[in-house]
């Protein structure tokens, strides 16, 4: 079975996201004033579906929603798409940037293998292992709020990038 969740980590694993904020007014001097690089309104519309900048992280306001849609086939299969879901479409854009940066996606596929990062081999071990315990505690909220097995962990492996795989745990 596959699935996709946000999880939220200690230290954020690409401290270099770059975010788009849709919105106006004091929203826009809000969305500045918290570390967004892109900030606009209708005009913003235009340029993101003319292609115009590249972006990791996307949020709205609500009253900015309606002009976003229009972009639903250019962020949607990039899982950029702002949703209420997702926490993306608020009014509480500093306290969304703040989430963001520490945010990224988890997907399993459909044999259950979940690939992550937990973090990069210049940071110190204990930020590593802070990284890997809030990913486990929330992969384990995850599991139990969306399967039945309880044994849904069966190993657990660490790598480097294009490096070898090495058994962490067996049977957890």
């Amino acid at each position: 079975m596959t699935f996709s969740d946000a999880l939220t980590v200690l230290k954020p694993i690409k401290q270099d996201s770059v975010i788009l904020v849709f919105a106006e007014g004091k929203f826009a001097e809000e969305a500045r004033a918290s570390g967004a690089q892109i900030v606009g309104g209708p005009e913003l519309v235009k340029e993101v579906e003319e292609g115009k900048h590249k972006f990791d992280k996307c949020i709205s306001t609500p009253g900015m929603f309606p002009s976003v849609t229009k972009l639903a086939r250019i962020l949607g299969p990039k899982g950029l798409m702002p949703t209420a879901k997702k926490g993306t479409v608020t009014e509480d854009i500093p306290g969304v940037i703040k989430a963001q940066t520490a945010v990224f996606d988890v997907r399993g596929d459909k044999n259950g293998v979940v690939h992550t990062i937990i973090g990069k081999i210049s940071w110190d071990q204990k930020d590593i292992e802070d990284n890997y315990k809030v990913i486990m505690d929330q992969m384990k909220v995850l599991a139990q709020e969306r399967f039945v097995k309880r044994d849904w962990i069966k190993n657990i492996y660490i790598s480097s990038t294009q490096g070898p795989g090495i058994l962490l745990i067996n049977n957890p």
